[in-house]
């Protein structure tokens, strides 16, 4: 039971390990992805700029760290530093024009990808699919109000729900496999110990027929041809052996052959028992 539970908690370590990085990757493409977007000439303002570029770099620092320990605080760090540069872009440029390509990428890319990346790690306890909601609707209300303020499209809205959608889902099926392939290795195990079982119980039937027909029914074969050369003494002991192995066999004791013919007995009660075929042989040879 021990080595059931230590296998168990090995296997949801590996499962917690793969969940991390799945996310530090997840988040970090989306980071570069930002930054890439950000890089495209006339896109942003220069002072939006700087500071988008800096925020996008320290939420990678953060992604990092929660890829390493998955700790809550890495995935609040990341959500609000994402949800800074979203409202850096949306509130910091003049409302009019209307938001242009690069500013709708430079959102979508931090909201759908780098911010939702957190939601692999967010799915394995209650506790954690609160917070999911929580930051979740956090991340909304920033694409929303930085969209709306800039006369914006809905598109990167439906990105960023898109994107959590997806790293949600991805993050329950990763973290939902571990659980299933344990219980696939425990009925594995199940079937294992049943086989063996069987085998163990076809194993003593056997035994238990070869130690019946190595004494009990010799003695009988005596008595059926009248018990002719064997003395009335011997054949009576040897019948009365036969009769206490008879009776260790239905209390329970289990024959173990040490080599053919041979027979000890591990005794279900304080018994000595000779009924061998050897014990046979010599008793009525007397």
């Amino acid at each position: 039971m021990q080595r059931t539970f230590t296998e168990r908690d090995r296997l949801l370590k590996e499962r917690d390990r793969l969940l991390r990085r799945a996310a530090r990757a997840t988040g970090l493409a989306g980071s570069v992805t930002a930054l890439l977007c950000m890089l495209v000439p006339g896109g942003l303002a220069p002072d939006i700029l700087l500071g988008c570029v800096l925020l996008v770099l320290a939420m990678a620092g953060w992604q990092y760290l929660l890829g390493h320990t998955g700790a809550i605080r890495w995935v609040v760090m990341t959500v609000l530093t994402g949800m800074a540069v979203i409202l850096l872009i949306g509130f910091g440029r003049p409302p009019e024009p209307r938001m242009n390509l690069v500013e709708e990428s430079v959102i979508a890319a931090v909201a759908a990808g780098a911010m939702s990346s957190v939601a692999i790690v967010l799915v394995v306890s209650l506790s954690r699919l609160v917070t999911l909601g929580s930051v979740l609707g956090f991340t909304v209300a920033s694409v929303v109000a930085a969209t709306v303020t800039s006369n914006g499209t809905i598109v990167p809205l439906a990105l960023t729900i898109s994107g959590w959608f997806a790293t949600t889902l991805g993050g329950w099926w990763m973290g939902q496999s571990i659980p299933r392939a344990m219980q696939r290795i425990a009925a594995i195990g199940r079937a294992h110990r049943a086989e063996r079982h069987a085998s163990e119980l076809e194993a003593q039937r056997r035994q238990d027929a070869r130690l019946l027909h190595d004494t009990v029914l010799a003695t009988l074969t005596l008595l059926a041809h009248s018990g002719v050369g064997v003395s009335p003494d011997a054949l009576r002991e040897q019948a009365g052996d036969d009769a206490r192995l008879l009776r260790q066999l239905r209390l329970g004791g289990l024959p173990t052959p040490r080599r053919s013919g041979v027979y000890t007995l591990e005794p279900a009660s304080e018994s000595t028992l000779g009924n061998t075929l050897e014990s046979v042989k010599q008793r009525f040879g007397r």
